[in-house]
C-alpha cells in the first residue's frame, strides 16, 4: 500500500504520535530525520510488517508514504520509474484526482510505446506486451542481480492478473495509437490478442520525442557522443538535455518571460524553420506539436534512421536507459530499508524474499 500525501513531514509527525510501533529506531530522531531519509532514492518511506485489524480480520502489511509532488514528477518524467512502474501494473486506487488520472494515462501510454520499441516486432501478442510492461520497473533492480527476488515475479504478475492488465490497457491500445498499433485478430474481451506494430522510422522518431522528459534526457545523454554533429546543430535537443525535468506543478509566476497561447504555438509551426524557436519561450518548447519537433531536429531524425536500420542499437540503448533509471533509485531504496525497517525487520524481509527465490528455482528444476 502506498500513500501519497501533500505534506509528508506533517503526516509522519502525526503518524508517529498515533502508531509509533510502525517505525524503526528512526522515530527517536524525529519526523524531520524520517522525512530526510524518505527523500533519498525514489522519495518514499516504507514501514514493513505492520499488524492491522480490518473488520475483525488480522492482517500484516507494508505501507509506503510519499509526497504527491514526488508521485506527479515520476509519472510525468520517469525520474526513477519507482512509483510510475508500480502504476504500470493493475492497482486498486482508493482516492484519485483528475490530474493524477490524466498523468497516469500518459504514464501507461508511454509504457506501451517503450515496450513496443524494446520488443521491436511487427506483430506481438498481448501477453508479450504485458510481460514487457510489467518488467520495466524490474530492469536494473539490484534484488534480482543478487538473487534476492523471485526470478519469475514478472511472469507470475501477468499470468495471475491477465484480465486486469487487459482492462487497464485495452482502451489505450484500441484508441491511443492508430498509426502505431492495430489489433490483427483475437477475442476483444478474452484471450490473447495479436497486434500489428508499425515501427516505421517516422513512428520511432515520434515515440522517442514523446517519452517522459527525464527518461528521454538520459537516453540522449547516452547517444550524444555518437550523434555529436547533429546535436551541435539541434537547439531543441540541447535544451531537452540541459533541462531534463518537466515541471508539472508550479506555484511561481513566470514573471517577465514572454508567454504564448496554444494557437500561437500552432502558428509558429507552419514553417519548419528551427530559427523560430527563438520566438518561443523555452518552457513552451515541450508543448510544440510532435511532427514539428521531429522536422526541426536533425538529432532525432538521424537517431530514428539509424535505430530503424540497426534494431540491436535501439534495444540495447533503451534497455541501458531503463536500467540506469531504475537501478540507482532501487539500490538506494534497498539500503534505506535497513534504516526504515530496522535490522530485525530488514532481515525478516530479506529472508522472505530469498525463500521466494529458492522456491522459484526449485519449481523450475521440477
Amino acid at each position: 500500500m502506498i500513500l501519497a500525501v501533500s505534506d509528508p513531514l506533517a503526516w509522519h509527525k502525526q503518524n508517529i504520535m498515533q502508531h509509533s510501533s510502525d517505525y524503526s529506531f528512526l522515530k527517536f530522531l524525529g519526523p524531520s530525520a524520517i522525512n530526510y531519509v524518505s527523500n533519498l532514492g525514489a522519495g518514499i518511506y516504507f514501514n514493513p510488517f505492520v499488524d492491522v485489524n480490518i473488520n475483525g480480520t488480522p492482517l500484516e502489511l507494508k505501507y509506503g508514504v510519499t509526497s504527491v509532488d514526488t508521485l506527479i514528477d515520476d509519472l510525468a518524467n520517469w525520474s526513477t520509474m519507482y512509483l510510475a512502474g508500480r502504476l504500470h501494473k493493475p492497482v486498486a486506487i482508493v482516492q484519485n484526482s483528475p490530474q493524477l488520472l490524466f498523468l497516469n494515462q500518459y504514464n501507461l501510454a508511454n509504457a506501451v510505446k517503450l515496450s513496443a520499441l524494446l520488443l521491436n516486432k511487427q506483430s506481438i501478442k498481448e501477453s508479450e506486451l504485458y510481460l514487457s510492461i510489467a518488467g520495466l520497473s524490474y530492469m536494473g533492480d539490484p534484488r534480482l542481480k543478487v538473487q534476492g527476488e523471485n526470478p519469475d515475479k514478472v511472469k507470475n504478475i501477468v499470468e495471475n492478473q491477465f484480465s486486469l492488465f487487459k482492462n487497464l490497457y485495452k482502451p489505450i491500445l484500441d484508441n491511443y495509437f492508430p498509426n502505431l498499433i492495430q489489433s490483427i485478430h483475437g477475442d476483444s474481451d478474452s484471450g490473447d490478442r495479436v497486434y500489428h506494430v508499425n515501427l516505421s522510422e517516422e513512428q520511432i522518431a515520434h515515440i522517442i520525442i514523446e517519452l517522459p522528459r527525464k527518461f528521454r534526457s538520459r537516453l540522449f545523454n547516452i547517444l550524444k557522443e555518437r550523434y555529436g554533429n547533429e546535436l551541435a546543430k539541434d537547439l531543441l535537443v540541447q535544451e531537452m538535455i540541459a533541462e531534463p525535468t518537466l515541471k508539472v506543478l508550479t506555484s511561481k509566476p513566470i514573471g517577465s518571460e514572454s508567454t504564448v497561447s496554444y494557437n500561437d504555438l500552432l502558428g509558429f509551426t507552419q514553417t519548419s524553420s528551427a530559427s523560430l524557436l527563438s520566438e518561443i519561450p523555452k518552457h513552451d518548447w515541450e508543448y510544440l506539436p510532435t511532427e514539428y519537433k521531429v522536422e526541426i531536429s536533425p538529432f532525432i531524425r538521424k537517431l530514428a534512421s539509424d535505430l530503424k536500420q540497426h534494431p540491436e542499437i535501439l534495444r540495447s540503448t533503451l534497455s541501458q536507459t531503463v536500467e540506469d533509471t531504475v537501478g540507482s533509485s532501487a539500490l538506494v531504496q534497498s539500503v534505506k530499508g535497513i534504516l526504515t525497517a530496522g535490522v530485525v525487520r530488514s532481515w525478516k524481509y530479506a529472508a522472505a524474499k530469498r525463500r521466494k527465490y529458492l522456491q522459484a528455482q526449485t519449481k523450475r528444476q521440477n
